[in-house]
């Protein structure tokens, strides 16, 4: 279990590939959640989540709903110049899925 984790969270660190209409819906949650700016774009989101699963820092949590494993991997995001976009200098703190 702990290996198709790790691998995951491999993969997401190469290219983030969202499923079929849903990279819309995430972003929007991220965003009425308050997780993310009003004008926060799905390039700015995708850059957020590749800083947080390349994080040494981040920690990862394995959260199970039935028999469906959802790993997560939690960061803070609070260095502007490691994220170059001008609206993250707010900073924040959030949880990412890495699926």
């Amino acid at each position: 279990m702990l290996i198709a984790v790790f691998q995951a969270i491999g993969k997401v660190r190469k290219l983030i590939i969202w499923k079929q209409g849903k990279a819309d819906s995430h972003l929007v949650k991220r965003v009425r959640l308050g997780h993310l700016p009003d004008d926060a774009t799905l390039e700015q989101y995708n850059m957020i989540i590749t800083f947080v699963v390349n994080s040494p820092d981040a920690n990862v949590y394995l959260y199970v709903y039935g028999e469906t494993i959802y790993p997560t991997l939690v960061a803070n995001v609070e260095n502007p110049a490691m994220v170059s976009n001008d609206w993250l200098r707010w900073g924040f703190r959030n949880c990412f899925s890495s699926r």
